[in-house]
Parts: C-alpha cells; sequence; structure tokens
C-alpha cells in the first residue's frame, strides 16, 4: 500500500487539485494563506470502501479548500491517539462527502497516514446536530484513536456526524 499511498499522493500535487475546484473568484492570496502552514498539505488518505469514497484529507480547513476534498478539522493527524474529526462537503452529486448518509453503524472507514500506514476504524454512532452544536469535536477518548466526519444535511439545515473507533 505505501506504493500506491505515494503515486496517490503524488496525482494530487497543488496544481493537480485547484485546476477546476475552486472558482475564479477566489485569490491566489487567499489561497496561498490557507497553505502558509509548516503542516504538509495532504496529511493522509480516507477511504470508505462500502461508497467508493477515496481522497486526500488536506491538513486545515478553509471555504476554498473544502471546494476540493475533505479537510481536517480538529484533532491529531492521521492514525494518531485522539478524535480526528474530518469535515467535507455534502455534494448533490455524491462527490465529497455526499454519500455518507449511505452509511451505517459497522461499516468501515480506512485512513492512510503519510508513513502509507493504514488503520481501519467502524462507525459506532450517526446522528444530526445542531449547526452549532460542535461537542462531536471533543478529543475526550480514553486513550482510542478516533475519527468524526462532519457534513452537512443540506435538506435540514443541520450537520451529519458519523463517528469510529479504530478496529485494533
Amino acid at each position: 500500500m505505501k506504493n500506491y499511498l505515494g503515486s496517490y499522493l503524488k496525482s494530487f500535487q497543488l496544481s493537480t487539485l485547484y485546476v477546476n475546484q475552486v472558482s475564479e473568484n477566489t485569490s491566489a492570496q487567499k489561497l496561498e494563506h490557507s497553505l502558509s502552514s509548516s503542516e504538509p498539505f495532504v496529511i493522509g488518505i480516507i477511504e470508505i470502501p462500502c461508497i467508493k469514497l477515496t481522497y486526500p484529507i488536506l491538513s486545515t480547513t478553509t471555504d476554498e479548500l473544502l471546494k476540493i476534498s475533505p479537510c481536517r478539522f480538529a484533532g491529531p493527524m492521521p492514525n494518531e491517539v485522539g478524535n480526528i474529526c474530518i469535515a467535507g462537503h455534502n455534494n448533490a452529486n455524491g462527490t465529497l462527502f455526499g454519500k455518507t448518509y449511505l452509511l451505517d453503524l459497522e461499516d468501515e472507514i480506512k485512513l492512510y497516514d503519510l508513513s502509507g500506514n493504514a488503520i481501519s476504524y467502524i462507525i459506532f454512532n450517526k446522528f444530526e446536530v445542531d449547526a452549532s452544536n460542535t461537542s462531536c469535536l471533543s478529543q475526550d477518548t480514553n486513550g482510542e484513536k478516533q475519527v468524526t466526519l462532519i457534513t452537512c444535511n443540506n435538506l435540514k439545515g443541520s450537520r451529519t456526524i458519523i463517528q469510529a473507533k479504530a478496529a485494533i
């Protein structure tokens, strides 16, 4: 999988990610500011086999970056102890987190870190919250590795939250 990860990450160079993904009204200066962190731009890969979802995880969340790929909203790097919270748009065309409504308890989410190591996470909770509710960002995991997916429910004006624990 490490060879796959390396070639996959190379295919998501900055120029590739931004082509036709960000509106022409977005200034280069705003994008440059979004990427001025010391962290890598891509911090891992999220894969959800049952809905055929595979995307790079971007290191930080901005309106511009959310148009491109799921982004780390809070928490540690992929596969570290804590609750990595990943935000993604719920696109009506099924891209990004547009198919997460199909996920059920016990489905698998895989996260790959930059070393190519994968951990399977099993969904244990799926619920809706008011858009202002941030309780799902809690880092109180009792030393476990968790992932929380956050997306909008466009019909209700709420957020859909999907939580999973490492299967190890």
